[in-house]
């Protein structure tokens, strides 16, 4: 089954990315690894870009856990969840950068708000990136 058709994806592959991006940032911090946010930034890049197909992400949440985790299956609209994982990509590349850099601070409080926004997601169905989305499409109607 395709569960990416262009301007729609399936809610529960978006969340099992979620839960993963959760999983690996906080792995980041833990073992003090920020090779893996660079890894989650390049993720975050083709998921943005549309290259869905390309995810690593994408494809484990597709077929392992969108089949096993009782998320609901139905079809979401895709840009917001794009514009969101463009967010993503910068944070997790700007926390690698600090963390490469010696700023732990930074690196800390940019990986704790990508956790925090993903665990939101996967938890609660709440995307932040798509409420920053939906508030720029208001503001641009005006």
């Amino acid at each position: 089954m395709n569960t990416d058709t262009g301007n729609m994806v399936q809610e529960s592959v978006v969340r099992g990315i979620a839960l993963l991006v959760m999983i690996i940032a906080a792995a980041s911090l833990v073992m003090q690894l920020p090779v893996l946010m660079y890894l989650l930034a390049a993720d975050f890049l083709l998921r943005a870009a549309g290259k869905t197909a390309w995810s690593p992400l994408t494809g484990f949440s597709r077929h392992v856990l969108a089949r096993v985790l009782p998320f609901t299956k139905r079809m979401i609209y895709a840009p917001p969840k794009r514009f969101a994982a463009g967010i993503g990509a910068g944070m997790s590349a700007a926390a690698a950068v600090s963390a490469s850099l010696g700023v732990v601070q930074a690196m800390y409080v940019l990986t704790g708000i990508l956790i925090l926004f993903s665990f939101l997601e996967a938890a609660f169905r709440f995307c932040a990136g798509c409420a920053v989305y939906s508030a720029l499409q208001r503001l641009l109607r005006r």
